[in-house]
């Protein structure tokens, strides 16, 4: 139950929000001008193609399906960014390699990018640079902007201090309870601890770390005196303690991705408003007495997990 109960949550939190970098500007390239989702299977898609370098590790990768042949990538190699095309898994070209180095697990926002002739197999060969440059190309979302060292306050809020890991390091004696603004960490605001910088929300692509319990993730329906009952986007269990109830749960294709428990502890069936599949073929409406269903959906159909 437990368990189930932190899978749910987690799953919640993944859900909430996702990682994107979308490119506007590019000019000798204007294909690149897409919004590129997180992707971390660069190695596994692109590793058997000819003269293949690896991304750099504790990078992010980000990804457009641009054809059945052709997809662009955002990645970080050598310590440089470089925005290139992979033809059908057959042939890298890089098509823009930033013109300045970077340690960020993010691309940078706001920089100049080197023009490639996006022909090279091999990313060996420098020739590939044209010795053109663009300064017009602009990426945002989960990328790492230019620092501001400094905070203003407006009647209407308060600019914190926007600064990357370089920045926080070079802090001189910092205080616990000092606020500012992380771009090398997806762009989350971080507070001093009076040891560390911690972030203040959910970084959009990190990891959850919990060291306390969970005692209501969502809301748990109790029913002990009602013949019908509904679970919303909010639910997440459903205990019967009495007779038969007429239970509604939303569409599958509603819900991809959400879990329900529904606990029939009480004397009669729970019949549901939509079958759940218990195999391929066979499917089920109704939960007897002494029962217990945890299910999922699937975005076409709900299913029967235990």
């Amino acid at each position: 139950m437990k368990k189930s109960i932190l899978f749910s949550f987690l799953f919640l939190l993944s859900s909430i929000s996702y990682a994107q970098v979308t490119v506007s500007g590019a000019t000798t390239y204007p294909d690149a001008n897409q919004a590129y989702l997180l992707n971390q299977s660069y190695f596994n898609i692109n590793a058997q193609i000819q003269g293949f370098v690896p991304k750099d590790a504790n990078t992010n990768s980000y990804y457009f399906d641009f054809s059945a042949m052709d997809k662009f990538w955002i990645v970080r190699k050598n310590n440089k960014w470089v925005i290139e095309r992979a033809n059908s898994g057959m042939a890298l070209y890089p098509l823009y390699v930033s013109n300045t180095t970077s340690t960020e697990q993010n691309p940078p926002c706001d920089i100049v990018w080197q023009v490639w002739s996006g022909i090279q197999f091999e990313y060996g060969n420098t020739i590939a640079y044209t010795g053109n440059n663009e300064s017009g190309i602009t990426l945002a979302g989960s990328c790492v902007c230019p620092s501001m060292i400094s905070t203003t306050i407006n009647p209407t809020n308060i600019q914190l201090p926007i600064l990357n890991n370089t920045d926080f390091n070079t802090i001189p004696n910092p205080h616990k309870g000092m606020l500012s603004y992380n771009t090398s960490l997806n762009n989350v605001p971080v507070v001093y601890d009076g040891a560390s910088w911690n972030e203040v929300i959910l970084n959009k692509s990190g990891t959850v770390a919990i060291t306390g319990s969970i005692k209501y993730p969502i809301d748990v329906n109790m029913n002990s005196n009602s013949a019908t009952a509904m679970l919303g986007v909010n639910s997440y269990a459903y205990v019967s303690n009495m007779g038969t109830v007429a239970l509604t749960i939303p569409d599958a294709n509603t819900s991809i991705g959400r879990q329900y428990l529904i606990v029939n502890h009480g004397t009669g069936a729970i019949t549901l408003n939509i079958p759940i599949k218990l195999s391929y073929s066979s499917t089920v409406q109704t939960i007897a007495a002494g029962s217990t269903f945890n299910i999922i959906s699937d975005g076409y159909n709900w299913h029967k997990v235990n």
